[in-house]
């Protein structure tokens, strides 16, 4: 009897001390489902009330932003926050799959906020943006937070993710942000220049070239974003003609705007034709100087990781034609490795989930769990006073 007593007294103690555990794990299995329903049914859906969304108004250093802000529903009190950063879409934060992961962010208990960048919506990524998501982030930490260290986190799609780790690294918020959360980031400008006008790519610069065909759009992003850096207006305008055509049919023949380039032009057209992997850092170091400036500045191969105070979760598909899995690969690498986690999944096609494994959904299980237990770990907001 006393044998028996026991042991039911420690399934009683592990039942108590594993109950959190075992209820995140369901919970970030429950989020998984939900990410991959998009709009449609799932169980956290059915579980929880509909998110409350609003936009806001703010002012940071003079300047008047928007921000969408979703809150848990049915009076729910959310558990965290967290800054939610869109990939570049014309759409920005209005996309339906925006829309539908800050519905999951918020239905999981975070009080989530999309800013409105125009840059974004204008396809294109600008050191300016680093700027002000910082400023962001501090704004919500001292309002939301009294200013509490490791208060907020930030999760950031594609292109976008790279100013949003840039931003958790700067001096005024670094202390505030306790996990960047990725999903398909870039690392070095150099490799995805290369990647986007060859196809080629590799882990790391002793690694073997692997290829595959890159995403279309990517690469046009990639000169449109580009073309705002040139000096010569008149190349501005054909390079932004060039890849809004190629945007919109990308078996359009643009040979005819090619030669209207100028000098500028013409050394960016170089490296679009180029397929030979090993020539792209040179003809990238030939783009022109203003160009290379802002690469440098976006570029977190440049940067010392070590500045980055916060947990870093990447998540990236071995399948993504836009920006490929090796990013991740070198950027956890170069990042601290205490405080750095890599989710490579087989089927994730850049930021959705497509038809995944067992494998692929233990992995995005975990990596689920892992941003539930920085909630956890979070404080709570004390009010809500951003907007005005």
């Amino acid at each position: 009897m006393r044998r028996w007593f026991w042991i039911a007294a420690l399934l009683v103690f592990a039942t108590v001390a594993f109950k959190p555990l075992l209820f995140r794990a369901g919970e970030a299995l429950l989020v998984i489902e939900d990410v991959a329903a998009g709009p449609g049914a799932s169980r956290l859906k059915a579980w929880r009330a509909a998110p409350v969304r609003e936009a806001i108004t703010y002012r940071l250093s003079g300047k008047t932003n928007t921000s969408d802000v979703y809150r848990p529903g049915g009076g729910e009190q959310a558990r965290a926050i967290v800054v939610l950063v869109p990939g570049i879409v014309r759409l920005g934060n209005d996309d339906p799959r925006i829309v539908a992961f800050a519905e999951t962010m918020a239905r999981s208990r975070f009080l989530v906020f999309v800013p409105d960048l125009q840059s974004l919506r204008d396809l294109s990524i600008r050191s300016e943006d680093v700027g002000e998501l910082s400023a962001l982030t501090w704004h919500i930490a001292s309002k939301e937070t009294a200013g509490a260290e490791k208060s907020v986190g930030i999760v950031a799609f594609s292109y976008a993710a790279g100013p949003a780790i840039l931003a958790a690294m700067d001096p005024q918020t670094r202390r505030l942000v306790r996990f960047v959360y990725t999903v398909g980031t870039y690392y070095d400008i150099v490799s995805l220049g290369t990647y986007l006008t060859t196809g080629y790519f590799r882990e790391g610069p002793d690694r073997r070239w692997q290829t595959q065909t890159p995403s279309s759009y990517a690469t046009w992003v990639f000169v449109h974003s580009s073309a705002a850096w040139l000096k010569d207006p008149t190349d501005r305008r054909i390079l932004r003609a060039m890849s809004e055509a190629k945007l919109a049919d990308p078996d359009v023949d643009v040979r005819g705007f090619a030669v209207q380039l100028g000098p500028e032009g013409q050394a960016v057209y170089r490296l679009l034709l180029n397929r030979d992997p090993e020539k792209a850092a040179r003809l990238i170091s030939e783009l022109p100087a203003s160009l290379l400036a802002e690469f440098q500045r976006l570029d977190l191969r440049l940067r010392n990781m070590a500045d980055l105070k916060a947990t870093l979760i990447l998540v990236h598909g071995r399948d993504d034609t836009l920006i490929p899995y090796s990013e991740s690969v070198r950027l956890a690498a170069a990042a601290d490795a205490d405080r750095t986690h890599l989710f490579i999944i087989g089927s994730l096609a850049h930021v959705e989930l497509g038809a995944s494994g067992t494998l692929d959904l233990w992995t995005l299980a975990r990596a689920s769990y892992l941003l539930l237990s920085e909630r956890d770990a979070m404080p709570p907001p004390v009010a809500h006073r951003l907007s005005g």
